[in-house]
């Protein structure tokens, strides 16, 4: 019963907080801004605060949202209806405690590349598995819950492995993979209206 609500309540979430489609496509705001290879994090796509010592003076906050509907599983991909975005108005910056702020802004931008990493893999999923749709639409729920999941487990790695951005051996090798396998997934980008060949 516990984990019923809390799926149902995580799924609630995502789909009030990011219900700004316009027929499965994802569109910068005020609010949130949609992962592009092209147009990276920038100041403005923070709320400048001053936060607390204990705290990092920049932080970042992404979601995985989707459209999808029962009868979408007639569709050659799922690639405008699964999208990664970055919710302006829940990340802040300490502009005065940030020390560079270029690197820092990398380091988020490397996140998000991550989250859209994971965002190709909920779309080939989609893919893969559309014929689940048939049946309703809590196969796509729990996909999402699993891709979430994922990647939060992945960021933390990140974070860790690169001592939060600090360590730049590391942040190159980090860099290195997540563009392999962004290009790995390429069928699954948001650009990609062609049907999917697997």
């Amino acid at each position: 019963m516990n984990q019923l609500f809390r799926r149902n309540t995580l799924s609630l979430c995502f789909i009030i907080i990011v219900k700004v489609f316009v027929y499965g496509q994802c569109i910068d705001d005020a609010k949130l801004k949609c992962w592009s290879g092209i147009d990276h994090l920038a100041l403005e796509d923070f709320k400048i605060v001053s936060i607390d010592e204990s705290y990092e003076p920049i932080s970042g906050q992404f979601g995985i949202s989707y459209d999808i509907k029962s009868f979408d599983r007639f569709k050659k991909n799922f690639n405008k209806h699964v999208n990664n975005v970055f919710f302006k108005r829940a990340s802040e910056l300490d502009t005065t405690r940030v020390k560079d702020l270029k690197s820092n802004l990398d380091f988020l931008q490397l996140q998000f590349d991550l989250c859209e990493i994971h965002v190709r893999k909920f779309r080939k999923e989609l893919f893969l598995n559309r014929k689940e749709l048939l049946k309703g639409l809590d196969f796509v729920g729990l996909l999402q819950e699993e891709t979430i999941a994922n990647f939060a487990n992945e960021k933390r790695k990140l974070i860790r492995e690169t001592d939060n951005g600090r360590d730049e051996e590391k942040l190159n090798e980090w860099s290195m993979k997540i563009e392999q396998e962004l290009e790995a997934l390429i069928q699954f980008s948001a650009w990609n209206s062609k049907k999917i060949k697997i």
